[in-house]
């Protein structure tokens, strides 16, 4: 899949957890992959405007952010820079 593949469902998925919760966030935690950062800055930007929340997000690698996971950091949504990330993430948190 393309990067633009990859952005365009992860769009659809935030969009998709903020609209169907019946509870409304103030501020939402993103952990990007750094090789979508333009896409995500033009959504984040395009979101904050229309929906009065601000969005925080933190780009990196797929290591990197595992790591911040593994001690205890948070994000709302995740989303992952790259294809080929480990299938089974949680092992490395545990």
């Amino acid at each position: 899949m393309s990067r633009r593949i990859i952005a365009l469902i992860s769009c659809l998925f935030l969009f998709t957890l903020c609209l169907s919760s019946n509870v409304y966030a103030e501020n939402l935690k993103i952990f990007s992959g750094a090789g979508l950062m333009k896409p995500m800055e033009e959504l984040r930007q395009n979101f904050e405007k229309k929906h009065n929340v601000t969005i925080d997000v933190h780009y990196g690698s797929s290591g990197e952010i595992f790591g911040m996971l593994g001690v205890g950091q948070t994000c709302d949504v995740f989303i992952p820079g790259a294809e080929n990330i480990p299938r089974t993430p949680s092992k490395r948190l545990d």
